[in-house]
């Protein structure tokens, strides 16, 4: 199981020992958080005067939400985005300009970088525009501040995916989406106090906890009781999409377009909570995992079609194969952009593609789930201090809290349980200890911070996570990271 999780968590600057942030990567996020912290500030001026704007709110979410993971990226789509967030920041201005004249009240402005007037807009330009925000934020403002800067923008893109998923099972309030948007406004002013936004972040860290809780609540509704997890590795005959990233409605829609065809579909382990519900075991074609955890390895022999979902945060940069689809919303040049509402390009290929003409069996891998069982185990454990573990507690940590009970929950992902154990056990002293880190596991750990307990964690080395958002956890969180 153990093997299980390392694949899950390989990424290509572990081989290499050096982790870092691409600055092609780095200037494009910054370009378009600029954009849309700028129609958050709008936002909030515009709900002191009492006036709410969905479609400007749902559209800042969506943008929000988008993640470019790529150094190839679709630099037309890319300025297209842009483009789209410049409007959408000159409608909210011009609303808000609206509101305060027919209110007789002054305004209150912005002073940010913007293009000139008829100035020609590229994907270069906008990569250098991005590294004189970069560059004048790093003169302006102290390490502190940026890291928690940084941290904001990370929460709240994270909480913009789960609104968007959220949306699948039932309307959400508007206020979870101002909540979003009221936060990254703050990262408009310099002037902020670290001790402010510190705060503020915790008042966060409830929200997205009780927005996971919400989440939790919809998919078991929706996909299903979660069970116990049975995943299998074989290779059937036949047609095939291979499906990766965490998006599991889309994987639903996908096997929903699918359940008459011969088209077999496999995922990888961004996947895995698919598996937890058993609405999906429902189809005869969803076949189970497939691959190694390594993606260039992974595509390269893949006899399908692949299907590469909205929220995916995976690289592609290095991957040589020709039928890769995507939902997201800037995708990679080596990859073709499809709608949710219509795969059928998808589709086609599959059936166009040779597939596999031999068959494989792998053993099965079984997570169990015993809610009896973990019920038993967190009343056997009140009024004693806790170490909640999960996945495989260390003999370090075992050491260094002796004198404290382990409840280990088998799934280091395993959100739910830990949720149920917090809940139940509130005023025994906790301590919570993730065996992995990666990029999953640090958005949970942000829905942590505002809860009654201590949080240690292995030392992180995925290139997906800044090192602002570690040094930010650590520095101000007292989150504690094990070498």
């Amino acid at each position: 199981m153990n093997d299980l999780f390392n694949m899950f968590d390989k990424t290509p600057c572990k081989s290499l020992g050096v982790c870092s942030e691409n600055p092609v990567l780095s200037s494009i996020n910054a370009v378009i958080v600029n954009e849309i912290r700028q129609v958050a500030y709008y936002i909030v001026k515009l709900k002191e005067l009492n006036f709410i704007n969905d479609k400007i709110m749902k559209e800042a979410i969506s943008a929000l939400s988008v993640t470019i993971s790529d150094t190839s990226f679709n630099k037309n789509a890319f300025v297209d985005f842009f483009l789209k967030l410049e409007n959408l920041k000159k409608e909210t201005e011009n609303f808000y300009n609206k509101k305060c004249q027919e209110m007789g009240i002054n305004y209150e402005h912005l002073t940010t970088f913007s293009f000139k007037d008829g100035e020609k807009i590229s994907s270069n330009t906008l990569i250098k525009w991005g590294e004189k925000i970069l560059t004048h934020v790093f003169n302006t403002m102290d390490e502190n501040k940026i890291c928690l800067f940084d941290l904001i923008i990370f929460m709240t893109k994270t909480a913009s995916c789960k609104l968007l998923e959220l949306e699948n099972y039932k309307k959400v309030e508007t206020n979870e989406y101002f909540e979003v948007l009221r936060l990254l406004s703050l990262t408009n002013s310099i002037s902020q106090r670290c001790e402010k936004l510190t705060r503020r972040i915790k008042e966060f860290s409830a929200i997205l906890y009780k927005l996971n809780e919400e989440l939790i609540y919809e998919r078991n509704k929706f996909f299903g009781s979660r069970q116990n997890i049975k995943i299998e590795r074989n290779i059937e005959k036949g047609k095939s999409v291979f499906v990766v990233g965490g998006d599991i409605c889309e994987l639903y829609n996908l096997l929903e377009k699918t359940k008459d065809t011969e088209i077999n579909i496999y995922t990888n382990f961004s996947m895995m909570l698919a598996y937890i519900y058993p609405k999906f075991f429902e189809y005869k074609n969803f076949k189970g995992l497939y691959g190694t955890g390594d993606i260039e390895y992974d595509f390269s022999k893949f006899k399908g079609a692949i299907y590469v979902t909205e929220h995916a945060n995976i690289r592609l940069d290095n991957v040589i194969r020709g039928k890769i689809f995507t939902t997201k919303l800037i995708p990679s040049d080596n990859s073709t952009k499809i709608e949710k509402t219509n795969l059928t390009p998808l589709i086609e290929a599959a059936l166009s593609e040779e597939g596999f003409d031999f068959e494989e069996k792998n053993k099965e891998i079984t997570f169990e789930y015993n809610k009896n069982l973990l019920e038993k185990t967190v009343e056997e454990n009140r009024n004693k201090k806790i170490l909640i573990s999960m996945g495989k507690v260390s003999d370090f940590i075992k050491e260094k809290n002796a004198n404290y009970s382990i409840i280990s929950v088998q799934f280091p992902y395993d959100f739910e349980s830990l949720i149920y154990i917090l809940k139940s056990l509130p005023n025994e002293e906790k301590i919570v200890y993730f065996s992995k880190c990666c990029i999953e596991i640090i958005k949970i750990l942000t829905t942590l911070l505002d809860v009654n307990c201590e949080i240690y964690i292995e030392t992180c080395l995925s290139e997906n996570i800044s090192p602002h958002i570690l040094q930010a956890l650590g520095s101000n969180f007292d989150i504690n990271y094990i070498s």
